[in-house]
């Protein structure tokens, strides 16, 4: 039986080793088609796996969880058939206070530096779509460029969800989040919360952080920019998936409409 439809199988993919095996190949998969292919099985086993929450610890407290996904999401933060599965792993992985509550400071600065990354990518397009603009531009630039904002805006949104469970769950108090305010860089707060502030680690679920997108006039800039009002119902349903318990269905990694696999094919 697949881990997709059986729990038990899922409860021996846990037992020695299974999990840590299982991160340790992640972390040794390098961009080749070949890899793609057994990347998006393994993603889907641990998704899988992690839909039942009593399984979810076995999967957090892995040697190296954390630490391997977050640098899978870092290593393919411009493929978003990868990144989106990654982040939305995490999510499963950190939808409970407790758990939310236990992530290292230095996993937190990491999912910061992605954020960053990928806002000043976003940047970049948007004032390239500005320029094009103001100079009339190539429709295909246009476009192009609109879609790449898109697809990094719909990242920059689900990292956001990730990364607001965390700080609320730090926010609440305790050692843990005394521990990180001592511990975070000085220059740069890690967890801005509350209205009105920027930044990652706005409140789960909320829209700030944001980057704001300008009034095009180009009719494809225009009707690409649009399906940025679908982002938040795309990523309000991975939220959902990942908060789900035993006996959802949900994975990124096999749904189309919030990804593109490398492969269809589901996992053994």
């Amino acid at each position: 039986m697949s881990t997709r439809y059986s729990r038990e199988c899922c409860k021996l993919v846990t037992q020695r080793g299974g999990v840590t095996t299982l991160l340790r190949f992640v972390k040794s998969c390098n961009r080749s088609k070949p890899y793609g292919d057994m990347l998006n099985l393994t993603l889907a086993v641990l998704h899988n796996v992690s839909r039942y929450q009593d399984l979810v610890p076995e999967v957090y407290y892995a040697e190296e969880c954390l630490t391997v996904l977050s640098e899978l999401a870092q290593y393919y933060r411009d493929a978003e058939e990868v990144f989106i599965p990654t982040v939305v792993l995490l999510q499963r992985l950190t939808a409970t206070c407790d758990l939310a509550a236990n992530i290292p400071s230095t996993i937190l600065r990491h999912w910061e530096g992605i954020h960053q990354l990928l806002s000043r990518k976003a940047d970049i397009e948007r004032k390239y779509l500005e320029r094009l603009e103001g100079q009339k531009g190539s429709d295909v630039s246009a476009r192009e460029s609109a879609r790449k904002l898109v697809i990094v805006q719909q990242q920059i949104q689900a990292l956001e969800v990730l990364t607001g469970r965390a700080c609320e769950a730090l926010k609440d108090g305790g050692a843990t989040a005394s521990d990180l305010v001592n511990d975070q860089d000085k220059d740069e707060p890690l967890c801005r919360v509350g209205p009105g502030r920027a930044g990652p680690a706005a409140a789960a679920g909320s829209t700030q952080g944001v980057l704001p997108i300008p009034g095009f006039k180009n009719t494809l800039v225009k009707n690409v920019v649009q399906r940025m009002a679908s982002a938040g119902t795309a990523v309000n349903a991975v939220r959902g998936g990942a908060q789900s318990g035993a006996g959802g269905t949900s994975s990124p990694v096999q749904s189309s409409r919030v990804t593109r696999p490398f492969s269809r094919r589901t996992e053994p």
